[in-house]
């Protein structure tokens, strides 16, 4: 099954954004994106725990899995799901490696130059990044203020095949604690992050792409997602 960074890879690869588009933004929700902003630019680093919840048309029940996540700004972003799932995933700009130690299994695949990866620019660059293809509209509080809590649409034909709605929300700090994707299809992934520590020291080698000699290699996830969901 896949995880929900990996659908954001598969549903959100866009080609790289230009820089402008966000001076047309309402100013009072400019003041808001520009708070996210900064405040997502004071996070180098970030250890978190994290529950992944699929909402899937095909089956009864939802899929939930838990883990903790680590960002480390130059480095990239990593996945360490629960024991019993046997899942580790780790994603640079470069390339995206998955490996399940108890299986002996891992796969590495290099992410295309010149690519805006949705899920990536979310977690480690600024929103302003995906505003070229997206829509964005607010709740307001009862005191009238923009609330903290964002809905994306698309408005272009290409993010429109790959995205139906983005859903961000942030905590009171301004810093991203919940992402949910809704798929074209109406399957619903969601990304909540918790008990988040803000720049800890975390060693580079949380986030190695090394892979043991002895495991065995793929350039494809199909031993993770199914032959019909490989990269």
């Amino acid at each position: 099954m896949r995880s929900f960074f990996l659908v954001c890879l598969l549903l959100g690869t866009l080609p790289a954004a230009s820089a402008g588009k966000s001076s047309e933004i309402d100013p009072q929700l400019q003041e808001i994106i520009n708070k996210i902003d900064a405040r997502n630019q004071e996070v180098q680093r970030l250890k978190a725990n994290f529950v992944e919840r699929r909402d899937m048309s095909l089956l009864k029940e939802p899929i939930i899995k838990k883990g903790v996540f680590y960002l480390d700004r130059e480095l990239g972003v990593k996945f360490e799901f629960e024991p019993k799932e046997d899942l580790i995933l780790v994603v640079s700009d470069q390339e995206m490696v998955s490996l399940s130690p108890e299986a002996g299994k891992a796969a590495r695949i290099p992410l295309k130059k010149r690519r805006s990866f949705l899920a990536h620019d979310l977690l480690i660059k600024n929103l302003r990044v995906v505003l070229d293809y997206f829509k964005v509209s607010y709740t307001r509080t009862a005191e009238g203020e923009i609330g903290r809590t964002l809905t994306l649409t698309p408005t272009k034909r290409k993010a429109k095949k790959k995205v139906r709605e983005l859903k961000l929300w942030f905590d009171e700090t301004f810093l991203i604690s919940k992402v949910q994707l809704t798929a074209p299809d109406g399957d619903v992934f969601l990304l909540e992050l918790s008990e988040a520590t803000i720049n800890p020291e975390l060693d580079a080698a949380l986030f190695s792409t090394d892979i043991p000699e002895e495991f065995e290699l793929s350039d494809r996830m199909d031993f993770l997602f199914g032959p019909n969901t490989s990269l």
